[in-house]
């Protein structure tokens, strides 16, 4: 388990997210609360969608929970944010190997 490389609020409101990977691959990760809306917060995380597995908001644990497969060829460096609909209660932001299971009710993108 190591944190992400880096993590930044870009509302301006100094919130604070722990942001985890919870795997074995060589993978640079960073979040970004990018904005908030009536709703809730849009979190950024520095991966391709098509790498992107399943994920999963846990209420309880009020963590966002993605599932990374890494994608066989070869990838720029420069990763876009793929987002996601978080409440604003959200603490923190867990990335998973694909095959860690962590809740049953992960949603397939």
């Amino acid at each position: 388990m190591r944190k992400f490389s880096s993590f930044m609020d870009l509302t301006g409101q100094d919130r604070k997210l722990k942001c985890m990977y919870h795997g074995n691959t060589n993978v640079n990760l960073e979040a970004r609360i990018m904005r908030e809306t009536d709703a809730g917060l849009v979190v950024g995380v520095s991966l391709w969608s098509d790498d992107i597995d399943a994920h999963n908001y846990d209420l309880a644990r009020r963590s966002l929970d993605i599932w990374y497969q890494q994608h066989p060829g070869v990838r720029i460096r420069l990763l876009p944010n793929t987002e996601f609909d978080v409440p604003k209660d959200i603490k923190e932001v867990n990335m998973y190997d694909v095959g860690q299971k962590v809740n049953a009710r992960a949603r397939r993108k």
